[in-house]
């Protein structure tokens, strides 16, 4: 068998590329450790908003909480109407604010279901683009290409001052400490207390009876402080 020469006369063969010595070689199932969970992310998302717009239960979907809403509009028409009919202020002041509550329901869940149909088509839209690009990727079509951000490292000075503050055992059994302090309540009892402390020395100088709250103790500032913690905008849950 003869192989054919290019125009110069002069043979040449080429050889397959050789990947770079120390390269790793990564397998395409580790994508499935990030591709599982979006899976099971994106199926539970879709199942919710999808049944919160249009599930029939009045209780779970708002479409046809509206639509039971807009069911009982004529009906508090009509006691308006009687209580106008009748005169009486207070029948008719209680006539309308439960029809005006009955309105504002009504669009406050279309308004929740535009919201999460906007949520949804977005979602879709992120989706549809990643499965192109991924299809792009898998078959070779487009060049896998990362951009990462340049670091920025810290200065020498603050590396070696950093490690004198949390270097060994000691720094990370403070770090442990205050992070555990944080978790309990304790922190923001403390600074509750010193809230309380500062409000009492501003006013030393007020008579008792011209301050209220005056002079909080301990179990009080504490029950406070626990009623701020979990009631307040700063709960986890």
């Amino acid at each position: 068998m003869q192989l054919g020469a290019p125009a110069s006369g002069t043979a040449r063969i080429e050889k397959p590329a050789v990947p770079e010595a120390g390269a790793p070689k990564r397998s395409p199932a580790l994508a499935l450790i990030t591709f599982i969970p979006l899976v099971w992310l994106v199926a539970v998302t879709f199942t919710a908003g999808v049944e919160k717009i249009f599930h029939p239960e009045p209780r779970i979907g708002f479409l046809a909480q509206a639509q039971t809403l807009a069911g009982k509009t004529p009906g508090l028409q009509l006691a308006l109407d009687s209580a106008n009919a009748t005169g009486d202020a207070t029948a008719i002041d209680a006539a309308q604010k439960a029809l005006h509550a009955n309105r504002t329901l009504q669009f406050n869940n279309f308004l929740d279901a535009a919201v999460a149909g906007i949520f949804l088509a977005l979602v879709t839209a992120i989706v549809l683009l990643s499965l192109r690009e991924w299809f792009l990727l898998l078959s070779r079509r487009k060049p896998a290409v990362l951009h990462e951000t340049e670091p920025v490292w810290l200065l020498d000075y603050a590396v070696v001052e950093g490690g004198r503050k949390f270097s060994g055992a000691a720094g990370t059994a403070a770090l442990v400490l205050a992070l555990a302090k944080e978790w309990s309540g304790e922190s923001h009892l403390e600074r509750a207390q010193q809230c309380e402390c500062s409000r009492v020395c501003e006013n030393a100088d007020v008579p008792r009876t011209h301050v209220r709250g005056y002079d909080k103790t301990t179990p009080q500032v504490y029950v406070a402080a626990t009623e701020q913690r979990f009631n307040g905008v700063r709960r986890c849950c």
